[in-house]
C-alpha cells in the first residue's frame, strides 16, 4: 500500500530519519505478559531522539521533543507567576509555555506575533516547522518569521526588510515563513526583539492538555482571570465510541481491538502493525537507541503528554501494554488517524517520522486486516 502524507512547506526542511526493518508478520493472539512479572526495568535517563542538526547549530538547540498545544491563551496584561501556578493545577493540564505577545504593524496591515526563545518554542510547532533548522536559525538571528497566510495577505517579500511597529518600531528582515497552526497568530520574533518592540511579556501561554474536555477552557479561564482569552488549538478529545468492556484483554489482539475503539475510524490492524514494528508485540521493549521505551516505543517526553492509565490501576506505565496500546491509539487519533486515507498516513508519520515506516505499517495493517 502506498503511503501519502500532507507536507507543510517551510523555507528549509532537513529531516534525519531512520528506516526500521520489519520482519515477517506474526500472529497477535499470544497471551499477555503478567503485569506483576514484567513491569519493565526502571526508566533510564531518556536519550535524545534523532535531531535535525548538531547542538549549537546557529545558536539553536536541536529538536529533541515535540509538544502538541491544545489551547492558546492570550491576555492584554502579563500572565504572572501566581496565575501560571493556578494554571498548572487545572485538571488535565500537562505542560505550559509562557511567551511574549502583541499586535504589530507590518506592511499594509497588522498581525499578532509571539516573542519566543527559538530552542524552546520549536517543539511546540507542527512537525515540518519544528524540524527546520534554517527556520529557527533565521529567528535566532533576530529576523521576523511570518506564517504563509500572513505574508500572502500583506504581499511581503521573503528576504526584504520591513518596519515592524508596536509600542516601538524596529526594522526587521523577513527571514522565514512557517506553519504555526495557532489561531490568530501571524508570526514570531525572539524574546529580545519582543522587548525591543514593547510587546507584553507573558502575554500568551500555550497549554498542552491531551486529556482536555469541553470544560477545560473555562477552567483555564477561571485560573487566569476574566481578561484571558482561551482558544482551542485542537478539538477536545472525544470519549470512546462505546463503553470500555470490563475485564482486561487476554491477548494483544484483544488489546489492540479494544484500544482502537477509543478512536472511531481507527482499525485495530494499524495498532497491531505498529506493535509489531516497534517491539514485536512486547518482545523487545527497549530502550531503543533514541530512548524509546515499552511495547509501543514511546519517548518519555511524548509519554508525559499522551500516557494514559488504560486499566484503572492508578498508574500511567510506559512499560505496561494495558497503558501503552491505548495511549498509542489516542496519539494516532490526535493526529488524524480516524479520518483514514491521507489522515491515517499523516498520523503514522507523526508516530515515526519516516516515509518507509509509514509504508511498512500500512502494508502490515492491510495484511492483518485481511487475515481477520
Amino acid at each position: 500500500m502506498s503511503a501519502t502524507r500532507a507536507t507543510v512547506s517551510v523555507v528549509v526542511a532537513v529531516a534525519c530519519v531512520a528506516t526500521l526493518a520489519v520482519g515477517t508478520a506474526v500472529a497477535v493472539t499470544g497471551t499477555m505478559p503478567s503485569r506483576v512479572a514484567s513491569p519493565g526495568p526502571p526508566s533510564p535517563s531518556p536519550s535524545p531522539m534523532p535531531t535535525t542538526g548538531a547542538p549549537g547549530n546557529g545558536g539553536v538547540a536541536p529538536l529533541n521533543r515535540v509538544v502538541a498545544p491544545d489551547l492558546l491563551v492570550t491576555s492584554p496584561a502579563p500572565i504572572d507567576a501566581p496565575a501560571m501556578r493556578r494554571l498548572g493545577r487545572v485538571a488535565g493540564v500537562t505542560e505550559t509555555l509562557r511567551v511574549a505577545a502583541g499586535t504589530v504593524g507590518v506592511g499594509s496591515g497588522s498581525a499578532v506575533v509571539l516573542g519566543v526563545e527559538p530552542s524552546t518554542f520549536r517543539a511546540w510547532t507542527p512537525l515540518a516547522s519544528a524540524k527546520s533548522d534554517a527556520l529557527w536559525r533565521a529567528l535566532a538571528e533576530e529576523q521576523l518569521v511570518l506564517t504563509f497566510e500572513a505574508r500572502e495577505a500583506r504581499g511581503l517579500t521573503l528576504g526584504d526588510t520591513y518596519a515592524v511597529t508596536a509600542e516601538r518600531a524596529l526594522p526587521l528582515r523577513l527571514g522565514a515563513l512557517a506553519a504555526l497552526d495557532l489561531p490568530r497568530v501571524g508570526g514570531l520574533v525572539t524574546s529580545s526583539t519582543a522587548r525591543g518592540l514593547g510587546l507584553t511579556d507573558g502575554g500568551a501561554v500555550l497549554v498542552n492538555a491531551p486529556a482536555a474536555t469541553a470544560g477545560t477552557p473555562s477552567a483555564v479561564r477561571k485560573a487566569l482571570g476574566p481578561r484571558a482569552r482561551v482558544t482551542a488549538v485542537r478539538a477536545p478529545r472525544s470519549e470512546p465510541a462505546e463503553p470500555t468492556p470490563t475485564g482486561e484483554p487476554g491477548t494483544y489482539r484483544e488489546l489492540y481491538e479494544r484500544a482502537a475503539s477509543r478512536c472511531p475510524g481507527l482499525s485495530w490492524a494499524v495498532l497491531a502493525a505498529i506493535g509489531q514494528v516497534e517491539s514485536d508485540h512486547g518482545r523487545n521493549m527497549g530502550p531503543s537507541t533514541a530512548g524509546a521505551l515499552g511495547p509501543m516505543q514511546f519517548l518519555p517526553s511524548t509519554w508525559r503528554s499522551f500516557g494514559v492509565d488504560g486499566n484503572g490501576d492508578g498508574r500511567r506505565d510506559i512499560w505496561d501494554p494495558y497503558d501503552a496500546v491505548p495511549a498509542a491509539a489516542d496519539y494516532l487519533c490526535e493526529h488524524g488517524a480516524g479520518r483514514g486515507g491521507a489522515g491515517l498516513s499523516t498520523a503514522v508519520f507523526a508516530y515515526n517520522h519516516s516515509d518507509s515506516y509509514v509504508r511498512q505499517v500500512l502494508d502490515l495493517a492491510e495484511a492483518y486486516a485481511g487475515s481477520s
